[in-house]
């Protein structure tokens, strides 16, 4: 009996000695990665979406291994890129996103986006060399740096929709007061009217760390919170959604209903 107490302390102070495990690497929320290639990776035909990295991305002394998969936010772009008939599971295409950060996990809001061809393989011939003759340098020499440049240089095509498609640009908007409330599990910005009858719809909050400091003070004390937001709107699929940059809370005076 006693060597089993004996064993049951030495195992609990030998996982206090570990401590807790290490998280992930997270890259900073706002960050913007360009010219990043990988390939897109579906759960579901209804989402969510994944970009599967086959680069590390570096951001200071933060490194995202290559293999790492990312989920893709609900966007206008990401809808563009799903309805891209020449962009299939397999197809390698070159994306540039901003980073965000939610909750010890990263997204990524995708701006833009290049179908990649495969890499042309150009050989370089070898040259014989002759017995006994001595080294020559030839300064008109392409480098081997270039060379390697040359033989993975990958043809890139922009993307490919219908005539007709209707494609929605991003809005920005700025100084929008209201509240961020919850809608069946998810999180929406209820704009404010200022008094008016009539106010703009709903839009969903896409995760970040600013949708996370709001959440943070809401839970520090009782509401309703009213914030001033700025953020850029996007549409995925006929649901509106903002991308959240800046909040600040903002207090009413009693001359607006709530």
């Amino acid at each position: 009996m006693n060597r089993m107490h004996f064993l049951l302390a030495w195992a609990f102070a030998l996982l206090i000695s570990m401590g807790p495990a290490e998280a992930s690497p997270l890259l900073r929320d706002g960050l913007y990665a360009k010219a990043v290639e990988g390939r897109v990776v579906a759960i579901s035909d209804k989402g969510p979406w994944l970009f599967q990295i086959q680069s590390d991305i570096k951001d200071q002394n933060i490194v995202v291994p290559g293999g790492t998969r990312l989920e893709l936010l609900p966007c206008a772009k990401l809808e563009q890129l799903l309805d891209d008939a020449k962009v299939a599971a397999h197809t390698d295409i070159r994306i540039c996103a901003k980073i965000t950060q939610y909750k010890g996990k990263n997204y990524l809001f995708l701006t833009d986006y290049l179908r990649l061809g495969q890499p042309l393989v150009q050989p370089v011939p070898d040259q014989p060399a002759e017995a006994d003759a001595p080294a020559k340098v030839n300064r008109l020499q392409i480098p081997e740096a270039i060379k390697i440049q040359r033989v993975q240089h990958r043809v890139v095509y922009p993307p490919s929709l219908p005539r007709d498609a209707n494609v929605l640009a991003n809005r920005i908007l700025i100084n929008r007061f209201g509240y961020v409330e919850t809608d069946r599990d998810q999180r929406v910005f209820v704009f404010d009217g200022l008094g008016f009858s009539e106010k703009d719809p709903p839009v969903r909050v896409l995760p970040c760390q600013v949708l996370e400091r709001i959440e943070h003070v809401q839970n520090s004390g009782v509401g309703p919170y009213r914030f001033s937001i700025a953020g850029l709107t996007t549409t995925f699929r006929g649901q509106q959604y903002i991308a959240l940059q800046r909040a600040f809370r903002v207090f009413n005076h009693g001359n607006f209903g709530q």
